[in-house]
């Protein structure tokens, strides 16, 4: 399995460079079942709304990204509970995360599952872990 982190997806969405080619992104993308934290869709519709704002991409357009997006196996992960934040804000600050990007490096490590993403600091965070990182 593999933990999507939204900077992967948006990136691919909106046909932008990368670390990796979108050639990269689509092989990532289009691999075994992507686990995502709850919050992960808020990330991708706020980062389409704030691109369609900003006229870099049209209503019509965001339609069809959400169509695309429908065609890959993602599977969203229940909310975190508020008795569990303590431990993801201490993971937060032993690795210089957000606290939103740190429940992503958690997920992956607590369920083996490589982690792709586009943030140096989560593949830096990862990596420390043991945690495999895509793309390479």
């Amino acid at each position: 399995m593999i933990v999507l982190d939204a900077s992967i997806m948006v990136a691919w969405l909106l046909n932008e460079p990368a670390q990796a080619s979108r050639p990269q992104l689509t092989s990532i993308l289009s691999q075994e079942t992507m686990l995502v934290p709850a919050h992960w869709s808020a990330e991708i519709g706020n980062a389409l709304l704030v691109n369609c704002r900003r006229g870099r991409i049209t209503m019509s357009e965001i339609q069809i990204m959400l169509e695309d997006l429908a065609t890959f196996a993602i599977s969203p992960q229940p909310a975190i509970e508020t008795e569990h934040f303590g431990s993801i804000i201490r993971f937060a600050e032993n690795h210089g995360l957000t606290f939103y990007d740190a429940i992503y490096v958690k997920l992956a490590d607590e369920t083996g599952s490589s982690l792709a993403t586009l943030d140096d600091d989560m593949r830096v965070a990862a990596k420390n872990l043991g945690v495999a990182v895509l793309p390479d």
